[in-house]
């Protein structure tokens, strides 16, 4: 199964990109590839992140996986570019403040995240990311 999702209008407001098309496949049974197509009209960094409830680990040759007490968990390999740097973290979520201010509120530990950053080239660039499920 294949789905293809032209995202360039979810965000106007970065300087330069032209084009954003993610395009996801499923092969049926456990693997997912995620590949994110961009056209920018000058250099910049790019990034591809996912989140998870659970802490990203290496888990060798270029993977990562989530991880949690008996359950299923994914790991995560960043297929191209062949170079990009991949960082774990805890994610944050700014919460909503008082009525009136909503955008004053706290910033919270919400989750994981694995982040895929790379400088990408004027022109188009592609990040994928293949998602297996594993037990």
């Amino acid at each position: 199964m294949v789905l293809e999702a032209d995202l360039a209008a979810a965000y106007p407001k970065v300087p330069g990109l032209s084009a954003f098309t993610r395009t996801f496949r499923f092969d049926g049974s456990s693997t997912f590839t995620v590949s994110d197509g961009v056209t920018l009209k000058e250099p910049l960094q790019i990034e591809w992140r996912l989140q998870s409830d659970t802490p990203f680990e290496v888990a060798g040759k270029g993977a990562y996986r989530n991880v949690g007490k008996g359950a299923a968990a994914i790991e995560v390999v960043v297929a191209e570019p062949k170079i990009v740097a991949v960082t774990t973290a805890v994610g944050k979520l700014k919460v909503p403040g008082p009525p009136g201010s909503i955008t004053s509120g706290p910033e919270e530990d919400r989750g994981h995240v694995l982040t895929a950053t790379v400088k990408a080239p004027a022109g188009p660039s592609r990040i994928e990311a293949t998602l297996q499920l594993v037990k």
